[in-house]
């Protein structure tokens, strides 16, 4: 509710606290990652985010949130990549989220604007480049770079 409202301040204190309590709720340390990124504190908030891919969501001790342990942090860790300037890292971490859910669309929005914002470093997008494609072409860049 905190978060909801952009009482950001007012949720730190309990993220933190519940994660002590709470050390293997994959949704919390979400949350907490979350909390982080709002703050600004994107360095924290990627390591946060690795932790709940770390984490999974397994875990079946507790109701966890779909994509909380994959496909949203993954989501997160490629907005904190942005703000960061590294943008191929924010590309890759769109288009392995968006890859993990095709009902989850904000990472393909987000790879879409990011592909058309940054030209110079990803190859123009053509008019037909549906999702699948854009993912692919997103998920190549990084696996020919690495070669």
């Amino acid at each position: 509710i905190l978060i909801a409202t952009g009482s950001i301040d007012g949720a730190w204190p309990g993220i933190e606290k519940a994660c002590i309590l709470y050390p293997d709720y994959v949704d919390l340390h979400f949350y907490k990652g979350l909390i982080l990124y709002l703050k600004d504190m994107f360095k924290e908030a990627l390591e946060v985010f690795d932790y709940c891919l770390e984490m999974g969501e397994a875990n079946l001790q507790y109701l966890t949130q779909k994509g909380v342990g994959s496909f949203q942090a993954l989501h997160y860790k490629g907005c904190c990549f942005e703000k960061l300037g590294q943008i191929e890292e924010a590309a890759r971490c769109y288009a392995m989220a968006a890859s993990q859910s095709k009902s989850f669309n904000s990472p393909v929005e987000a790879l879409r604007e990011l592909m058309t914002k940054h030209k110079n470093l990803f190859s123009p997008l053509t008019e037909d480049c549906d999702d699948q494609m854009l993912i692919a072409k997103a998920l190549n860049l990084n696996s020919a770079k690495n070669k």
